[in-house]
C-alpha cells in the first residue's frame, strides 16, 4: 500500500510516495511512466499487475491520518 497525503508538506513531489518522479522541468510523471516501473527493476510492475499494489490518498498532512482512514483503509489491507 502506497499512501499519499492530500496536504503533503514534507515529501516533494507528493506523487513520489506513489513512485512518481519529478523531471528536470518540474513536471511529475506517474509511477507507470517511470523507468523503474517500465523495466520492472525491483518488481513494482509485477506486483502492480498482480493487483498487489494499492494507491491510497489520505486527506491530511504528512503521516497524519484520521481514525476513520485507518479503520476503513489500513485495517482491511493488513487483514488480507
Amino acid at each position: 500500500m502506497m499512501i499519499k497525503n492530500k496536504r503533503e508538506n514534507v515529501v516533494y513531489p507528493a506523487e513520489s510516495t506513489w513512485f512518481g518522479e519529478l523531471l528536470a522541468d518540474e513536471s511529475v510523471i506517474p509511477m507507470e511512466d517511470t523507468r523503474i516501473y517500465k523495466e520492472d527493476l525491483f518488481g513494482l510492475k509485477t506486483l502492480d499487475k498482480e493487483g498487489r499494489v494499492a494507491k491510497v490518498e489520505f486527506q491530511g498532512w504528512h503521516l497524519i491520518s484520521t481514525p476513520n482512514e485507518l479503520r476503513e483503509v489500513m485495517v482491511p489491507a493488513l487483514l488480507k
